[in-house]
């Protein structure tokens, strides 16, 4: 057994499970989920045999690029085996950098097993899935291991709570509000909501390099992995095209920085974004794919 630490943080921010995005594919809420990650099932995931659990994902939503991010972050890629539906086999080579490989077959037949009718991302072990929730499996995966600080630094444990209650409201549910509430006022007041949070993140970020402390944390990961979405789903299809994230100088700075960061551009695939959310989204899907926008304005 890991030994954790003394002064772990409580449990981080999730959103109620009734709570109304406007639309049926949304943000996967928690009293939808199929399985939760428990502390004793993440103490065998990080402690057991290496390969034994994978979290697959696609490439399209952004909690699973946060989940993979985060894991690898963790420093848990070769215990967790990363496979994007897109990509394969995200992998820790020799020279310590990541790269993109073929899924070992026994990975792929648990996958295929194991998530029918399951909504990505999932946590799947040898006896199926563990957990598909998307708000506390990267915690307790944390917990568990040695390196909860890296994501979940218990200094900032009140400050990364309170922005990741808002990146949820303020943001990542917000989007699908504005998109899909058929109510002028509705509509109004979530993007209202949406200016005023990226308002708030921009002169935040003009006095910090970061959400949270001097590093990247789950906040952070959280964000840039909507951040990246909104210029080229958000904004144009869910009706928030009045700004840009190139008019928000710190975010835009901020979304450049932790863009340049291996494992955040590696795991970006605006190709899977736009075809997911243009082609999977019924309201949204006109038989095209949308052409760009590319990763120019993150260079």
């Amino acid at each position: 057994m890991i030994a954790r630490p003394s002064q772990a943080p409580s449990m981080p921010f999730a959103p109620p499970g009734d709570y109304s995005t406007g639309i049926r594919g949304g943000p996967l809420l928690p009293g939808s989920v199929s399985a939760k990650l428990t502390p004793s099932l993440a103490d065998d995931v990080v402690s057991g045999p290496r390969g034994r659990y994978i979290l697959a994902y696609s490439e399209t939503a952004p909690t699973g690029q946060r989940l993979a991010i985060g894991i690898a972050t963790l420093g848990l890629a070769e215990q967790v085996h990363i496979i994007s539906a897109e990509r394969g086999h995200l992998i820790c080579t020799s020279s310590g950098s990541f790269d993109w490989t073929t899924p070992e077959p026994e990975h792929t037949q648990l996958w295929h097993r194991n998530t029918v009718g399951v909504r990505l991302p999932a946590l799947i072990g040898p006896s199926g899935l563990v957990s598909n929730d998307p708000y506390l499996t990267l915690f307790e995966l944390a917990r568990a291991s040695t390196r909860i600080g890296r994501l979940y630094p218990p200094s900032h444990y009140v400050e990364q709570k309170r922005w990741t209650t808002r990146v949820f409201y303020d943001l990542h549910a917000a989007v699908y509000r504005a998109g899909c509430l058929s109510s002028q006022v509705e509509y109004q007041r979530e993007v209202d909501r949406v200016e005023q949070f990226f308002s708030d993140v921009d002169e935040h970020l003009s006095n910090s390099p970061y959400l949270t402390g001097d590093h990247i944390t789950d906040a952070d990961i959280w964000l840039f992995c909507l951040l990246i979405r909104f210029d080229q789903v958000y904004s144009p299809a869910f009706r928030l095209h009045r700004y840009r994230i190139r008019d928000f100088a710190s975010i835009h700075r901020y979304s450049r920085d932790l863009y340049g960061r291996e494992l955040f551009s590696m795991t970006t695939n605006f190709s899977a974004i736009s075809t997911g959310y243009y082609r999977g989204i019924p309201f949204l899907d006109r038989g095209v794919t949308p052409i760009g926008p590319d990763d120019l304005f993150l260079r």
